[in-house]
């Protein structure tokens, strides 16, 4: 249980640090010549969006806890590729299909979601692992 909480910790901190960079960065000057679709930075209910964040790894965490087997890092990058993919075409392109966001957004959505997929699946790969199995790089 520890290893799933840290898990889901390490995911939302990557996840978080790689949002506030690419969308409180990257791409804050494509969402400022938006404003119909985005708020502004001062007007963003903070709170839930971290609150969505803690939520969304916690519960790729726990998938990743339950259902991957057997645990390692490389089945950890695939479940993340798999995530992130789908995640991405949703956020992505699902979003791209119903509101006025150009299609360079949503193409830049999809691939941050594919990177924090493949990354946060490394992390879950490497931190959780069966009770039995010895830890990366000791000799059992």
């Amino acid at each position: 249980m520890v290893r799933v909480i840290l898990a889901a910790v390490a995911v939302f901190v990557l996840w978080q640090a790689s949002n506030m960079l690419v969308h409180g960065w990257v791409l804050a000057g494509e969402y400022a010549k938006h404003p119909e679709v985005f708020l502004a930075k001062d007007e963003m209910r903070v709170p839930l969006l971290l609150l969505v964040v803690l939520a969304h790894a916690t519960i790729f965490t726990k998938i990743y806890s339950w259902l991957i087997s057997p645990k390692s890092i490389l089945a950890g990058v695939i479940f993340g590729l798999l995530w992130g993919v789908a995640h991405g075409i949703g956020m992505g392109y699902g979003t791209y299909a119903t509101m006025h966001v150009p299609l360079g957004m949503a193409s830049s959505w999809f691939s941050l979601s594919v990177v924090q997929g493949v990354l946060a699946g490394a992390i879950v790969g490497a931190i959780i692992r069966r009770r039995d199995e010895p830890a990366p790089g000791v000799e059992g």
